[in-house]
């Protein structure tokens, strides 16, 4: 599918600065932005945008506006595009609309909901134990973005002796080593002192059927530099 729209939120200049992004990593991969509209978070209604998509055919569509009302605003006017979710806003209002059913997105972190090896697993013992509704009132990648960080400090500065200070814990993380990956919390990273750190490889989550599911499995992701 490679005509893409996108509804950026009005509100926030970084929302129209990040349309020239969107199209230009998405002619790198060989799709195409169709359409990009601004739209207010709280609009009343979304029809003129989900119009403008579906005339444009846009076969999938980036709401950064609208949460999960603009599906079903698009689907009113019979309109079914494929939905990308926002790593950070997968969350139970969209796991639970049925206008989401088959949307796609990336995250940068582990998926919460899978226990593949030993570092998922005591995180979800640890939410199990302390914060077991988390998906019902937050962004669930909060929390496995969180918890990674705090393993990458805690890897830190187990390396940085028994009074570590600021430099020693920064030592600890330069020391990590190349492609670590805390476990397999993260996909594989390598920090560099004095150069700014990028990652372009991310899971692939999914909704269906209500539920998260990985549709392409467990494997990474890695976008061209």
């Amino acid at each position: 599918k490679p005509r893409f729209g996108v509804v950026y939120c009005s509100e926030l200049a970084a929302c129209a600065q990040a349309v020239p992004l969107n199209k230009s990593f998405a002619a790198k991969q060989g799709v195409k932005i169709v359409y990009a509209e601004a739209a207010s978070e709280t609009a009343p209604d979304y029809t003129a945008q989900c119009l403008g998509l579906k005339q444009a055919g846009a076969q999938v569509v980036f709401g950064y506006a609208g949460t999960t009302k603009i599906a079903g605003d698009c689907a009113r006017q019979d309109y079914h595009p494929v939905w990308v979710v926002a790593q950070g806003a997968f969350s139970a209002p969209y796991r639970t609309d049925a206008f989401f059913n088959g949307a796609a997105g990336p995250l940068g972190t582990f998926p919460w909901w899978t226990d593949g090896n030993s570092a998922e697993h005591a995180f979800r013992q640890a939410l199990s134990k302390y914060w077991p509704n988390f998906d019902s009132f937050t962004s669930p990648y909060d929390a496995t973005s969180t918890w990674a960080a705090l393993q990458l400090f805690a890897a830190a500065a187990g390396k940085a002796g028994a009074n570590p200070t600021r430099a020693a814990v920064l030592r600890g993380v330069y020391s990590l080593g190349h492609n670590f990956t805390l476990g397999g919390l993260i996909p594989p990273e390598t920090i560099t002192p004095g150069k700014p750190t990028t990652n372009n490889c991310f899971y692939m989550a999914g909704i269906k059927n209500k539920k998260y599911v990985l549709p392409f499995g467990t494997g990474l992701y890695c976008a061209p530099s």
